[in-house]
């Protein structure tokens, strides 16, 4: 059988160490279907030296003979691995397209579902290993992004369940215009209400104090962070929202317009007004300031693909 290519992998985009790993790769032979079996028969018969070693009480001469299974079974690992690393390249670039997960960190988790494969690969069953395998190393993937993508890191399950309810909730809130309640998002998803209340419970991500807290902002979130002892945390994480807020509204109304929302809910730190007080404030009638307001808060549930309430 000729010598297999490693899969076509921009080596621009890679540092020496990964280059020189896709060319160990691409000069391991793939394995026929009947290595594959003998290469399990090899594993499995190194496993059960392994146990026996370890039980004692045993002659020399059998000894010997089983520390020779356990050092072949041994080879046959590595050697499976190394013929089936391809199989994690693939499944790595294609998930390197929708995550910010460099290359080779995903090349690592998958390398572990690799493992996990060829330890419980059953050659009895007559399917061939990529068939097995593909499933544990899109598995550690997926763990992978788990850890990789909240600096608190939270259990696989309750990160699964979190993207599920994520995606519900923006479902629901499209259709009634509402935040959805527990028991529609535990309905919506198919998962118990306990589960469900774990999972929006879970701590937030941490973010860096440099990020900015709203496009096209000077402001960084460290600046509205920067407060006295005694400030209380929950002041200071209403100011970062409302921060985003005014922000939001400066983009997407013109000047009239969220002008009016800020003094109407307060945004600006100051005590909501009436209708009365902001069109005495702007010098305009109430049923202006009325007007105003409603179609400002329409514009951004259309811009926000939200229905309105009903």
């Amino acid at each position: 059988m000729s010598t297999a290519t490693a899969p076509r992998v921009p080596r621009a985009r890679h540092d020496a160490r990964l280059d020189a790993f896709f060319d160990a790769m691409g000069a391991t032979r793939l394995l026929r279907a009947e290595e594959e079996v003998e290469l399990a028969q090899a594993i499995e018969r190194g496993r059960d030296a392994r146990a026996a070693l370890d039980r004692g009480g045993l002659p020399a001469g059998q000894r010997r003979a089983l520390e020779r299974d356990v050092a072949a079974g041994e080879a046959a690992r590595e050697r499976f691995v190394a013929a089936n690393l391809r199989l994690v390249v693939h499944e790595a670039a294609r998930s390197a397209r929708s995550c910010n997960v460099g290359l080779e960190d995903l090349i690592q988790d998958g390398s572990l579902g690799l493992l996990q494969a060829v330890d419980r690969y059953d050659w009895r069953r007559g399917y061939r290993f990529s068939t097995y395998a593909t499933w544990w190393v899109k598995q550690a993937l997926q763990r992978g992004f788990a850890s990789s993508d909240r600096t608190i890191r939270l259990p696989y399950a309750v990160h699964a369940a979190q993207r599920r309810l994520g995606a519900a909730r923006a479902r629901l809130e499209a259709v009634t215009g509402r935040e959805p309640t527990l028991e529609e998002l535990a309905a919506a998803t198919n998962l118990d209400a306990a589960r469900a209340r774990e999972a929006l419970e879970a701590p937030p991500d941490a973010g860096t104090l440099d990020r900015q807290v709203a496009d096209r902002s000077d402001t960084t979130l460290g600046e509205l962070l920067a407060v006295a002892a005694d400030d209380p945390a929950q002041e200071a994480c209403d100011r970062v929202a409302t921060a985003e807020v005014v922000a939001r509204l400066a983009r997407r109304l013109d000047e009239r317009s969220a002008t009016m929302l800020r003094l109407r809910f307060g945004l600006d730190g100051a005590e909501p007004l009436t209708y009365e007080q902001i069109g005495v404030t702007l010098a305009v009638s109430r049923e202006t300031v009325r007007t105003t307001i409603s179609r400002a808060l329409a514009r951004l549930r259309e811009d926000l693909g939200v229905a309105p309430a009903r």
